[in-house]
């Protein structure tokens, strides 16, 4: 996927002077113009950069959690005479990836988000249209995510395997999480 781990101090320093650019450049822009065709047009811009790092440690309880004994067993299903009643995983499995996704200190939001409207007018008639995009640096690198299997790296595990490395977002997450614009409304109203 081509992403790069962030080290936590270098991730910081970037997001600090991206931030102080950021609060010095104006955050809001609006204004009006004169297009061809007798159109009058207005619109806003507002930017916004948020950084948020984790504090604590990743909880233990959520990493480390009771073992769900192995048991195979007969099912009570017409269709399948045997089976696992306990999987002998921890049960906090499917519970733990926040946990493990972020170390302490780690960045675990740093994004610049934007909203748009525009106001096309000519006579009665009259565009509206409104859209918001992000961008988030922290989902589209690796994350602090411990091989599953110290030193090996490239071993895949868990519900990511098919879609992305274990110290990967998966792609769902990149694309909900890491990056989007998208048309809010658009219509023609009459005044």
């Amino acid at each position: 996927m081509g992403r790069t781990k962030h080290a936590a101090g270098r991730g910081l320093v970037i997001s600090a002077a991206v931030g102080a650019s950021l609060i010095v450049a104006t955050p809001a822009r609006a204004g009006s113009f004169d297009a061809p065709f007798d159109i009058e047009g207005s619109y806003k811009l507002t930017t916004t950069y948020a950084l948020a790092v984790r504090m604590g440690d990743p909880s233990q309880a959520l990493i480390n959690g009771p073992i769900d004994p192995f048991e195979p067993g007969v099912l009570p299903n017409e269709f399948q005479v045997a089976g696992f009643t306990h999987t002998g995983l921890p049960t906090t499995i499917n519970l733990d990836d926040g946990n493990r996704n972020f170390d302490r200190y780690s960045p675990i939001n740093n994004r610049l988000s934007a909203f748009w409207e525009l106001q096309l007018r000519r006579g009665d008639f009259g565009l509206i249209a409104s859209g918001a995009g992000f961008y988030d640096w922290v989902v589209q690198e690796e994350n602090d995510r411990d091989a599953p299997i110290p030193g090996d790296e490239k071993e895949k595990f868990g519900p990511n395997n098919n879609t992305a490395e274990f110290n990967e977002f998966v792609d769902s997450a990149v694309y909900f999480s890491g990056e989007r614009s998208r048309t809010l409304e658009a219509y023609i109203r009459l005044f």
